[in-house]
């Protein structure tokens, strides 16, 4: 088995203290006033399940059929992450957060004009360095998701500033193989990832 998650849910603003007993669970202090409690958070029985590799590989399976539907509807999602997917208690995935997704029918990609903040470690180079967005783009994203899915929630690029990521991905920095990860499958999809965005790169003299 891969894992088995302890669900515990802790307030980081009171040490030892259960999230879900100060948010939802609480006691009504006064008669006049109503606590709805909502069900939704109340995951105990799903985060105890056990995850094997083949339920990992399904979670990026699911991911990947989702954005395929998008591309082929010309959207690019531009903040696919592990955090954006949404996961039912059959484990059914579900793609969300399409608040920077952006229509790319008529010239296959998007330029960003503005200065907003982006999730950088799930960006593809292009993207960091010339705002540019498209489907590969999302496929790289798509791939940083897949290092978090087999890595059971690792941080991407733990401990690299934002502003090194560009010069690290153009040197041909990787994240090192998940310890849950076959190496196949890492040699595999990194490095045709790799190999792949240096093409795209020199065809837009970004390399």
């Amino acid at each position: 088995m891969v894992s088995k998650r302890n669900a515990k849910y802790y307030n980081n603003n009171i040490e030892n203290s259960e999230y879900r007993n100060d948010l939802f669970k609480c006691k009504p202090q006064t008669e006049h006033f109503k606590l709805v409690v909502n069900k939704l958070y109340d995951l105990q029985g799903i985060c105890d399940m056990e995850l094997t590799t083949r339920d990992l590989l399904s979670f990026c399976r699911q991911i990947a059929m989702g954005m395929e539907f998008l591309a082929s509807n010309r959207v690019v999602h531009r903040d696919l992450a592990a955090r954006n997917v949404l996961v039912a208690s059959d484990r059914t995935l579900k793609i969300a957060d399409f608040g920077l997704s952006r229509d790319i029918y008529e010239e296959n990609q998007y330029k960003q004009k503005g200065n907003g903040k982006m999730p950088m470690k799930w960006m593809a180079l292009e993207s960091l360095t010339h705002r540019i967005y498209t489907t590969q783009s999302d496929v790289w994203s798509f791939g940083v998701v897949m290092w978090e899915v087999a890595s059971v929630g690792g941080s991407p690029y733990a401990g690299v500033a934002g502003a090194r990521l560009p010069r690290l991905l153009r040197a041909g920095y990787r994240m090192p193989r998940p310890s849950h990860c076959p190496p196949q499958l890492y040699v595999r999809v990194f490095a045709h990832k790799y190999y792949s965005t240096r093409k795209l790169l020199m065809r837009w003299n970004l390399a």
